[in-house]
């Protein structure tokens, strides 16, 4: 059943499936920390342009505000708020695109995105 060096085979084989297990999680981490970066690099942006915008330091762009949660989002303030945005974060977004924005989650969604 195998020589006198079976054992030390099947320890080698073991060791090399836990280090590919420790190399794919530090991966899967770190690429999962970036993307929590960019992520809050969105909103952070995004907030900053808000507070300018609707001149209201209190504003914190969060995954579900929209324009009815401030009161100075009109139509108008929305097509500015879009282009800020679009200057911002150097991307573009069709009318269509900009319709469906539900609220920014949707729209820091779209962002992430289109930076990438």
């Amino acid at each position: 059943m195998g020589g006198p060096d079976a054992g030390r085979v099947c320890l080698d084989a073991g060791a090399r499936v836990i280090r590919a297990r420790r190399v794919l999680a530090a991966a899967f981490w770190s690429t999962s920390h970036v993307r929590e970066n960019i992520v809050e690099d969105v909103y952070g942006r995004i907030t900053a342009i808000m507070q300018d915008l609707f001149d209201d330091d209190d504003i914190v762009a969060t995954p579900e505000l929209t324009a009815d949660d401030v009161d100075a989002w009109d139509s108008l303030a929305h097509v500015t708020l879009m282009l800020s945005i679009e200057r911002e974060f150097k991307v573009k977004f069709s009318a269509a695109e900009i319709a469906s924005f539900k609220n920014v989650g949707d729209l820091a969604k779209a962002v992430t995105a289109k930076a990438q």
